[in-house]
């Protein structure tokens, strides 16, 4: 793989999210979905590049381990940061990858009314993104948004309170609470709906058995 194929991949990615960005800004998320998907397959569709590390642990795999001291208390190597032209393209890649997943998200959330398994695809979209980049804000926040417009409360409250720098995160952790209760509520009053009703069949069924 050489890198004039994978730039032209990384090139292509890049002008499709721009034309996302744009009918983003313009509160077209249909339209700005689709060019963001498609750069997203893109990069999927790319070669990976293999680098150094890659072959040094292919090498350290092939070395017989002896039977010496464990080397858990060893500190652990840190990673070395891209160097090659090859290793800064495949960094430039995966953060190309993060942010096409988030403005997928993005796009569901702030998107017309959806299904919860929609929503709840807005929040694979997230994971995927903390997948690369696990202390990125947005997708953790658009991932406690994607729980929330699923109903499923407790967890985009858990994620609301990882943004504790984030007034509207605050406000939506209340927001959440509220809905909950109001959700109990409804499912109370239904229970005794039910049960108003089973009572008085069982009523209506032991009358008409004495007569």
């Amino acid at each position: 793989m050489d890198t004039e194929t994978l730039r032209l991949a990384l090139d292509n990615s890049i002008e499709l999210k721009d034309k996302a960005n744009l009918a983003y800004k313009e509160q077209n998320y249909s339209h700005a979905a689709l060019p963001v998907h498609f750069g997203d397959q893109g990069l999927h569709r790319a070669p990976r590049v293999p680098d150094a590390n890659d072959e040094n642990k292919e090498e350290a795999d092939k070395t017989p381990k002896d039977d010496g001291p464990s080397t858990s208390s060893k500190a652990a190597q840190p990673e070395a940061p891209p160097t090659t032209p090859l290793d800064l393209m495949k960094q430039e890649g995966l953060d190309l990858l993060s942010k096409c997943y988030n403005n997928l998200a993005a796009c569901i959330i702030n998107g017309p009314s959806r299904k919860p398994e929609d929503y709840l695809r807005a929040v694979f979209y997230c994971d995927q993104v903390l997948t690369i980049d696990s202390e990125n804000e947005k997708a953790v926040f658009r991932k406690g948004c994607a729980f929330k417009l699923a109903a499923k409360y407790e967890k985009a409250i858990a994620q609301f309170k990882k943004c504790s720098n984030n007034s509207q995160a605050v406000q939506l952790v209340e927001e959440c609470r509220l809905l909950e209760l109001e959700e109990d509520k409804k499912r109370n009053a239904e229970m005794r709906a039910n049960f108003a009703k089973s009572g008085a069949f069982q009523k209506e069924a032991s009358a008409s058995n004495q007569a």
